[in-house]
């Protein structure tokens, strides 16, 4: 046999060699990778991400996620375990917070834990859905795929019922699909009539538009740590004469249609019209915004509820109270919450209302000059006089 055809026979030898040489690397590699998605076990961190809450888990998403530092990235990840909240931490309402996904990335080929409140959209890569609408609907969509279900879906006697889902009324069909785990309808069968300027658009000219003669039959809602909030109204429009679905995030005001008086607090008032409360929120007042900063601090001791059953006390060294046309509103201070049988003590910043509604931070129900004294009968006005300046203070 002739050199030049062993010189051929080599050069075949060696090619197909590297071509199988790169198959089976890339089969290597491929095995690799799911097995490092499968088996690999998390690195050892300081981290606590909270209560697990589901866990062997293989859901794979595509996220658009800002990191600490802010920085946008898009991420792909095959989520393993979810973490959140459910215990008396966090108030023991019985409700589910999906607050961190532990998952693998692809991009970094490790495991990272992925705060929900930071990822911006979600793509479900087995479907396709996008969900860009905001945290509340991305933390949904984890506990539906992980099969959570909220205890007040089956417990809460505060729930009237759940929208059901083949329902076939007219409006029924337009948001059923929007609804996120947790909105359920808080009360039906109520009437409260009342004139609302509403818009989908920000930007609107409130001034220019007209009032819109509704009788709510329906208030749509949650809890948030017990409370219930407003999600959307359901209503008949007096002025169109058909159903209406109103979004409080488009609510601009309220009106009573006897006395032609706004009405102030809009959601706390509806839902004491609606007998989800037993009173009407106190009223922030109108006027310009100011503050006080108290020198020295202003001592006292407060109690705040922190759930409907659950009241926590502070004592609070008062640095900086919130003003609304010279009435004290709010105040904020170095707060030392007393350790109970429910709480544990707990010293930082903290902020406290004393009038409105607000699921997130309700008002104070009580306030004492020192830990043995009376409560003062009118915290707002005790604290507007402890702060005025000398020459207005009574003698």
């Amino acid at each position: 046999m002739s050199l030049e055809v062993w010189f051929a026979v080599g050069a075949l030898f060696l090619v197909l060699w590297a071509g199988f040489a790169a198959r089976r690397g890339g089969a290597l590699r491929s095995r690799a990778d799911t097995a490092a998605t499968s088996n690999r076990q998390p690195h050892v961190d300081e981290f606590d991400a909270g209560p697990v809450l589901a866990q062997g888990l293989d859901l794979l998403a595509e996220i658009a996620y800002r990191d600490r530092d802010g920085a946008p990235t898009k991420r792909r990840i095959t989520v393993r375990r979810l973490h959140g909240s459910e215990d008396p931490e966090y108030g023991n309402t019985g409700w589910i917070f999906v607050r961190y996904a532990y998952a693998w990335c692809h991009e970094r080929q490790d495991y990272r834990h992925f705060a929900v409140s930071r990822i911006e959209s979600l793509t479900d890569l087995s479907t396709g859905e996008v969900i860009d609408t905001g945290t509340r609907d991305i933390a949904a969509w984890f506990r539906s795929r992980a099969g959570i279900k909220q205890k007040n879906e089956l417990n809460s006697p505060d729930v009237v019922k759940w929208l059901p889902k083949n329902s076939q009324t007219s409006y029924g069909k337009e948001y059923r699909d929007e609804l996120v785990n947790g909105i359920a309808i808080l009360k039906d069968n109520i009437s409260i009539h009342v004139l609302i300027k509403h818009s989908f658009d920000m930007l609107v000219n409130v001034s220019a538009m007209d009032w819109e003669d509704i009788q709510i039959t329906e208030i749509l809602g949650d809890k948030k740590n017990g409370w219930p909030q407003i999600a959307r109204i359901i209503a008949n429009s007096n002025n169109s004469m058909d159903k209406r679905i109103f979004y409080m995030t488009g609510l601009l005001s309220l009106k009573d249609p006897v006395s032609n008086e706004e009405i102030q607090q809009a959601e706390g008032w509806l839902l004491w019209r609606a007998g989800l409360l037993d009173a009407p929120p106190r009223v922030i007042p109108n006027g310009r915004p100011s503050t006080r900063r108290p020198n020295p601090p202003l001592q006292a001791v407060v109690e705040r509820p922190r759930t409907p059953d659950h009241i926590e006390t502070y004592e609070v060294d008062i640095i900086e109270v919130e003003l609304m046309g010279g009435v004290p509103v709010a105040f904020s201070g170095r707060a030392k919450r007393m350790k109970t049988e429910h709480d544990r003590a707990w010293t930082g910043h903290k902020r406290f209302t004393l009038q409105g509604y607000d699921p997130d931070n309700q008002p104070i129900i009580a306030l004492r000059p020192s830990p043995q004294a009376e409560a003062v009968s009118d915290a707002a006005a005790w604290i507007a006089e402890q702060t005025a300046p000398r020459s207005r203070r009574a003698t």
